[in-house]
C-alpha cells in the first residue's frame, strides 16, 4: 500500500507556517494510522454500506465489480452521498477529523504543515470532498479491494 499520495487543490488555501504567511494549492494525505482506527473503521463501513447490492449478485462479485471499474474520487463521494443508509453530515465530520490529526499535511516538499480544522475550512467545498474521496480510493477502498483479494 502506498504510504503517502498528493492531492492538487483547485483553488489555495491560505495558512501559517513558523508565523509566517503561506498559501498552498497541494495537500498530501497519509496513510491511515491506528489512533484513527476508530474513525477509519467508520468510514469503511460507510463506503460499504454504500456499495450497490444486487440480489443476485454474491458481494466478491460487488468488489470486483468496482475493483474493475477503477472508481475514482468522485464516484466515490457519489456513491457514499446518494445512499439513504449513510449520514452524509456524520461522514463528513469523522473525515475532516481523520484528516486533522495527522493525515493531511499542507505545502510541498520538506515544508508540509499539518491540516488543522482551522486550515481544512477555509478550503473550497468541492476541494475537501474530492480529497475525502482520495483519501478513500488511496487508502480506504483499497484495503477493502486486498482483502476481498486474499479472501
Amino acid at each position: 500500500m502506498r504510504r503517502s499520495v498528493t492531492f492538487e487543490l483547485s483553488e489555495e488555501v491560505e495558512y501559517t507556517r513558523d508565523g509566517n504567511p503561506e498559501t498552498s494549492s497541494t495537500v498530501t494525505l497519509k496513510a491511515p494510522m491506528a489512533k484513527n482506527r476508530q474513525k477509519d473503521l467508520f468510514l469503511k463501513q460507510q463506503f460499504l454500506l454504500a456499495l450497490p447490492k444486487k440480489k443476485d449478485q454474491p458481494p466478491k462479485t460487488e468488489q470486483k465489480a468496482v475493483e474493475d471499474e477503477k472508481i475514482d474520487d468522485e464516484d466515490v463521494m457519489i456513491m457514499i452521498g446518494s445512499c439513504p443508509d449513510v449520514d452524509l453530515a456524520s461522514f463528513f465530520d469523522c473525515a475532516k477529523n481523520v484528516l486533522c490529526h495527522g493525515v493531511a499535511y499542507v505545502g510541498e516538499g520538506d515544508a508540509l504543515e499539518p491540516m488543522s480544522s482551522v486550515i481544512f475550512d477555509r478550503l473550497d467545498f468541492d476541494d475537501c470532498q474530492n480529497m475525502v474521496g482520495r483519501y478513500m480510493t488511496s487508502f480506504t477502498i483499497r484495503s477493502v479491494l486486498d482483502s476481498q483479494k486474499k479472501s
